[in-house]
Parts: C-alpha cells; sequence; structure tokens
C-alpha cells in the first residue's frame, strides 16, 4: 500500500513550506524521503540536481553533514551529551574539535539558549530542547532544513519564537524549510501544503498536484 501518490513538491531557496494532515498521513514519511532519509518506490528526489534516492551511502552521508539538516523532537541518542557537545557533533571531521564548540556556542546563544550550554538532555525545558535540536540542525549552515513536528509540545508563545526564528532563517540566510506541524496557525504564516489520502494539495486549490517527488 502507499503512502504518498505521486507527490511533487518545490522548495526555492529562503521559501518555508509547511505540511499539515491528520495523523497517519504520511508526514514524517514525506520528510524523510524529501531529506533522503528514506528512498521512494517510483520517482525521483532532486537536490540541487543530485537524485538523492541514487545517491551512494558515502556521498549521501556527506550532505547530510554539511547541506541537509534533519531536526526532531526526539532526543539525542546519547542523553548524557551537554548541549554544546550535541550542538557540535555536525562539525566534528570538518573543523578542530575547539573550532567545533565555539561555533556551537555561537549557534546555541544566537537561538537564545546559551545558558543551557552544559546541561544534559533531562535537565532541559521543552522549549529549549526544541531550540537545541534546532541549533544542532543550523550549525551546518545548511541549504535546506527539515523540520518533523518540532514545536508540538510548544505553547503559542514558544512556538511563535520557533517560527520567528525559523522565518528570519529563511529569508535572511537563503535556506529552504520544509516542515510538518499539527497547527493550524502555523500554517497562515508559511507556504502550507494539505497532506490527505497520499497527496498534496495547496488549500484553495481543489487541483491535487500529480507530478513525481522532486526538490530543488
Amino acid at each position: 500500500m502507499s503512502v504518498l501518490k505521486d507527490v511533487s513538491l518545490e522548495i526555492d531557496p529562503g521559501q518555508l513550506v509547511g505540511i499539515y494532515g491528520s495523523r497517519g498521513s504520511g508526514k514524517t514519511t514525506l520528510l524523510r524521503i524529501a531529506a533522503g532519509f528514506e528512498r521512494p518506490t517510483h520517482g525521483r528526489v532532486l537536490f540541487q540536481g543530485a537524485d538523492l534516492a541514487a545517491l551512494e551511502a558515502d556521498r549521501l552521508a556527506q550532505i547530510h553533514r554539511e547541506r541537509i539538516a534533519f531536526a526532531e523532537r526526539d532526543a539525542p541518542h546519547i542523553q548524557d551529551l551537554s548541549a554544546i557537545d550535541y550542538v557540535a557533533i555536525p562539525l566534528y571531521g570538518r573543523m578542530s574539535p575547539g573550532a567545533a564548540r565555539r561555533r556551537a556556542a555561537t549557534s546555541l546563544t544566537q537561538l537564545g539558549v546559551g545558558d543551557c550550554r552544559d546541561r544534559v538532555w533531562d535537565e532541559i525545558s521543552d522549549s529549549g530542547r526544541v531550540l537545541i535540536a534546532l541549533a544542532h540542525a543550523l550549525v551546518r549552515e545548511p541549504e535546506l532544513l527539515v523540520i518533523d513536528d518540532l514545536t508540538a509540545c510548544l505553547g503559542a508563545l514558544d512556538r511563535d519564537y520557533v517560527m520567528s526564528l525559523l522565518r528570519s532563517s529563511a529569508e535572511n540566510d537563503g535556506i529552504g524549510v520544509l516542515m510538518t506541524t499539527p497547527d493550524t496557525p502555523e500554517i497562515l504564516q508559511v507556504d502550507a501544503r494539505l497532506l490527505t489520502r497520499g497527496h498534496l494539495i495547496t488549500p484553495g486549490n481543489d487541483n491535487v498536484v500529480d507530478l513525481s517527488t522532486r526538490l530543488a
């Protein structure tokens, strides 16, 4: 049974796209395919002209380290890591450990959670965890940021703050942002797409998009 059917989506630099739909509609599957973590059974997923589904593992891993970032609410695999060490992980191998930690500290400060740098996951609030997850993603200066249901646990004020950060990253840094959300008010601030019965629909447009999966 196909979760997604004839889905087409193109994201431009600086564009913020929000996917919403009912639980089990395939939002997470769509994001994981878009980010190159899962392969589609049909069609292509293009990133800067390269088909992610056709890349060898080492090349895809490099793209994930440097150009496509995936942010989600799940805790780090190593929960006794401090926030600064967790945020620095994508930078190890690209620069010295000291430089990686300095950039991680800057990223945490820019997102307003610099005071959490030495705390471990269990010592951090829900809103702090969301911002640290974003810092972990943004520290690599990606071209595409993919966010899975990151704001679902937040109240209105924290959610609005996170959304303002995402809009700033898109507008000022030219990052393409693709996110899922259960929250309709958020969708009012982004380019919305409804995922229903495996199809992506633009609100206000009765036509279901019916081309092969494509990201550019």
